[in-house]
């Protein structure tokens, strides 16, 4: 895929936080049950490639259609060094073959971009993809999407970095809270805070290493509230990796409009 390169830089909060997992204790729907891949469509999964531009691309195509995804500098085995943007849409399949339109969120221009991807799935193993200006490449699958997902293990905090593109964009150095299935983002100094509740996300096959949140804003100094409005909602999704265990969010608004993402590690 072709990409602006202006970065939320990581590596720093690298450094400061170590990025190492603690467990502090939590509950939650641990179920183990492993997918079986004969019932799922050919697309779905995690997938990860170092492009031929040097940047590192994720898609997470899930059962029930939804494409979250971030891209950056970094590898698929260590992770993301910096962030560039985020991607979100939705795909369709037919056999093999799928179609996603998309919306790239670039934190460099600060506004959303059109992205379609289409090509073919050999399931749990690769994706070929052509985007919509012709460049085609291939994106290689990761297994952590085959671990459940388990509040119990995420239960933590975690500092790190957070970022959207709503109006004139906003990065900030942040930590979540995870208790059960709650999350909280404490305010930062603006006085903007979130809160909501993530659930392992299942398929029809099982948990996978998925999952599925919401989180309400609070605070007139939010990026993501209107001038004159409070309590803007976004929904998406987390994962936990398996390198440094970073904890990733990315969501949106329900109509797509505004984006909001957090990456960071364990205390």
């Amino acid at each position: 895929m072709t990409h602006a390169r202006k970065s939320v830089a990581l590596a720093a909060l690298v450094c400061a936080f170590g990025f190492g997992l603690t467990g502090c204790g939590g509950g939650g729907d641990d179920n183990n049950d492993t997918p079986t891949p004969a019932s799922r469509n050919a697309a779905e999964g995690f997938w990860c490639v170092v492009d031929s531009d040097g940047v590192m691309d994720q898609l997470i195509m899930l059962d029930n259609g939804a494409v979250w995804g971030m891209y950056g500098s970094g590898s698929c085995g260590s992770g993301y060094t910096s962030i560039d943007g985020m991607i979100h849409g939705s795909y369709t399949t037919s056999g093999t073959s799928f179609s996603a339109p998309l919306t790239k969120f670039d934190y460099d221009d600060l506004v959303p971009y059109s992205l379609s991807l289409s090509g073919t799935a050999s399931a749990q193993n690769a994706l070929h993809i052509v985007t919509n200006n012709g460049t085609a490449f291939d994106i290689d699958y990761l297994s952590v999407y085959d671990q459940p997902a388990s509040l119990t293990s995420l239960a933590s905090q975690y500092a790190g970095v957070s970022a959207t593109t709503a109006g004139s964009g906003s990065v900030l150095q942040t930590s979540m809270v995870i208790a059960g299935s709650n999350i909280i983002m404490p305010a930062d100094a603006n006085g903007c805070s979130a809160s909501g509740t993530m659930t392992p996300h299942s398929t029809s096959h099982g948990t996978v290493g998925v999952f599925d949140l919401s989180l309400t804003f609070s605070g007139a100094s939010c990026p993501l509230n209107d001038p004159l409005t409070d309590g803007t909602t976004v929904n998406g999704i987390a994962i936990r990796q398996a390198y440094g265990n970073l904890l990733q969010i990315m969501t949106a608004t329900p109509n797509g409009s505004k984006d909001f993402f957090f990456l960071g590690g364990g205390q």
